[in-house]
């Protein structure tokens, strides 16, 4: 496979989830993390709390949170100058009664070096398949432009005139949606900025060097890969009901091991479903509409 994707592989029920980090760790970390905790209560909800300050010439360059046993409302918070504060909710993964361990990794990279720390908090689970699956349905516009670059991690579908504002965000491309006449096929944002065979374009809108200038401009940019299922592991998908009964699923597919497993694009035949690893580092699943293929099913983990 062409990518280049690093692995970041988020904790997912039925998994113990890794992180690991390709990324050049420095001797001097240029800067510092405080006050990181995972706050509140099973009651009140949890979210994981913390600052980041670069040292005097150095500015925070990325904040990256990599959970375990559990799920984050955002994984890449908002950074830059020289001082940022996050708080983010974090949701726990059961995958059996009793008491188990939440884990979150914080990486602070700096213009220069970067901070590593580790927060955890034990949470009780009461039952083991506690986490529903949530179910979006997006419209990706048939043969119009209007929604053909999707955010599987936020549900949304922009058009191309929204691309560039958003390119970072895009997880998979429909193809038809802005080239009339194509064949039915999504993309993954992987295979445009990796794939010198995946050329997109039409009279407007030349969307492979918008992913590559975008990919070339931000080192921490990791774009989405794409996995097929078999026809077994496709009907569990669609009559799945709770992100466990997935767990088995997302345990074949890697983001690092399993590279070479992924594809470049699906046929959006109505009714296949697939699996992405998205910009985010989440797994979602994607049902095509059985009777249109411009309308997808979002499968991800309730939060």
């Amino acid at each position: 496979m062409f990518t280049m994707k690093k692995l970041a592989l988020v904790g997912a029920a039925g998994l113990a989830a890794l992180s690991m980090s390709c990324s050049d760790s420095k001797d001097t970390p240029s800067g510092v993390i405080t006050g990181h905790e995972i706050a509140g209560s099973a009651t009140a909800g949890y979210s994981v709390k913390g600052t980041v300050t670069a040292d005097d010439g150095n500015a925070i360059a990325s904040i990256t949170l990599l959970p375990e046993n559990a799920v984050l409302s955002d994984s890449t918070p908002d950074a830059s100058g020289s001082t940022a504060n996050f708080d983010v909710v974090l949701t726990p993964v059961c995958i059996a009664a009793g008491e188990m361990t939440m884990k979150v990794t914080i990486t602070a990279r700096f213009t220069e070096g970067e901070a590593v720390e580790v927060v955890t908090k034990t949470h009780v689970c009461e039952e083991s398949s506690n986490t529903d699956i949530n179910k979006k349905t997006i419209d990706v516009g048939g043969t119009g432009v209007a929604g053909s670059f999707v955010d599987l991690d936020g549900g949304t579908a922009y058009t191309s005139g929204q691309l560039a504002a958003n390119v970072g965000k895009i997880d998979i491309v429909y193809a038809p949606g802005f080239i009339t006449g194509q064949l039915t096929r999504i993309y993954s944002s992987d295979a445009i900025v990796f794939d010198n065979d995946v050329l997109l374009a039409n009279s407007t809108t030349d969307v492979s060097k918008i992913f590559r200038d975008h990919h070339a401009a931000d080192a921490n940019y990791e774009p989405a890969i794409i996995w097929t299922l078999s026809n077994t592991d496709q009907a569990t998908v669609k009559a799945a009901t709770k992100w466990a009964d997935l767990s088995d699923i997302i345990a074949k597919y890697d983001p690092e091991d399993d590279i070479d497993d992924a594809v470049s694009f699906i046929e959006a035949t109505p009714g296949v479903a697939f699996i992405v690893f998205t910009t985010g580092d989440n797994y979602h699943f994607v049902v095509v509409n059985s009777a249109s293929a411009s309308t997808m099913e979002i499968l991800s983990m309730g939060k």
